[in-house]
């Protein structure tokens, strides 16, 4: 195995091992919260930008389908899929509504909304707003600084530290596999 890949593969193990021992009731604590809004008939709606967008729609299908074991479908939704409203808010100059306006279209109160973010963007916090004038709940897993999205009013922000973009994303994916795998423990056993 080449010197740069015992490299990304000690970048990946460290950033992963030093944030679970640090945010690992968090974690715990926001995937009871989950199963509580699954088991509710509550939705969970995953939120992300930039090249976070695929970490989103994985988390979200992951909640949805387990491919490894036969259970229900977990109502998440990702927001990254509009691609056309997204390019208009654009050429508008106003791609900061994209977040608002999708969760205003979906959410209802008491839904969770889940951002995905490797740094702090205006689309995002104000997606943040937003949720929170809705009523819905508001989890952000974050390869940023957490104090922006706790000054947006998040209710619970998990923030991990990466030396480089690809280990935060490689991150926050996992915790979404670990927030989905907590979850089917609580509400289907296994």
């Amino acid at each position: 195995m080449s010197e740069r890949i015992i490299n990304i593969l000690e970048q990946h193990t460290s950033v992963l091992e030093g944030s679970l021992v640090e945010h690992a009731e968090q974690l715990e604590a926001s995937a009871a919260q989950l199963a509580q809004l699954f088991a509710s008939g509550g939705h969970l709606i995953v939120a992300a930008d930039g090249g976070l967008m695929g970490v989103a729609d994985a988390i979200a299908h992951g909640f949805l389908h387990n491919l490894g074991t036969e259970r229900p479908s977990l109502p998440a939704l990702s927001l990254s899929g509009n691609t056309a409203f997204a390019a208009s808010l654009s050429e508008a100059d106003a791609f900061v509504q994209y977040y608002s306006a999708c969760i205003q279209a979906t959410a209802r109160s008491g839904d969770m909304l889940m951002f995905v973010a490797a740094e702090v963007s205006a689309p995002l916090l104000a997606g943040v707003e937003t949720a929170r004038e809705q009523g819905c709940a508001t989890l952000v897993l974050s390869a940023a600084d957490a104090d922006p999205w706790v000054e947006a009013g998040a209710d619970t922000v998990i923030a991990l530290e990466a030396p480089y973009l690809a280990r935060g994303a490689e991150g926050l994916l996992c915790y979404g596999h670990i927030l989905c795998e907590l979850v089917e423990q609580e509400l289907f056993g296994f």
